[in-house]
């Protein structure tokens, strides 16, 4: 699996103005430098904008897409747990970036309730690494983030996606309501959508688990 960072995070640079479509073209760049002819995307929450952009615009390149927990269009007019007002959004990132470098037991409080004492630790340790690595260069990378998938026109047409697409959600999500999942269904012409029973936004290891399996098939 290659985790490749979006501008403005961890090591990669800030890309001012940057727009959604702006991501195939460094995703082909990164394919090719590695040797990949085909492969596969799997985009989650703010991250499926960026995975519908590459089937949108390199569908050729692509054996599976697949979106988990994903955000819809801003003219889907569907609220998330993100304000629609630039300004607020970044007061909300900077407080997540404060809470990580000064009580970050706060800042996971709650999200891994099913695991074991031990299993709980290490996972708070490897999300807080993220966490701070995603921020090492500021919080501007996750601002632009945020405002392009969430507050600007995406440049493509959903009903224009050839490529088939294969779209997870838990029913019980709070940060971005099932309703856009539906949504990004009714609008993909060769799309599958697999309705997690219960499951928030963080979904268990054990869903994680099929939808690799059904991405490496």
């Amino acid at each position: 699996m290659i985790v490749a960072e979006r501008p403005g995070y961890g090591g990669s640079d800030r890309q001012p103005g940057r727009k959604l479509l702006d991501w195939p073209g460094d995703v082909t760049a990164l394919a090719d430098t590695v040797g990949l002819d085909r492969f596969a995307v799997l985009g989650v929450s703010g991250g499926g904008p960026y995975a519908l952009a590459c089937a949108a615009q390199i569908p050729d390149r692509l054996t599976h897409i697949t979106l988990l927990s994903s955000v819809a269009p801003m003219e889907a007019g569907i609220p998330t747990i993100l304000p629609r007002d630039a300004a607020q959004i970044r007061a909300r990132v900077e407080g997540l970036a404060r809470l990580a470098r000064e009580n970050p037991e706060a800042l996971f409080e709650g999200m891994f309730l099913d695991k074991t004492e031990a299993d709980r630790e290490a996972m708070m340790r490897y999300s807080l690494a993220d966490l701070r690595e995603a921020f090492r260069n500021g919080i501007e990378g996750c601002v632009d983030d945020i405002l392009i998938g969430n507050m600007t026109p995406w440049g493509f047409s959903l009903e224009a996606i050839r490529p088939h697409v294969e779209i997870w959600h838990g029913d019980a999500d709070k940060n971005v309501p099932v309703e856009s999942a539906y949504y990004l269904h009714e609008r993909i012409a060769k799309s599958d959508l697999h309705i997690l029973p219960g499951v928030a936004h963080q979904v268990p290891s054990g869903h994680i688990e099929t939808i690799f399996r059904g991405i490496l098939e």
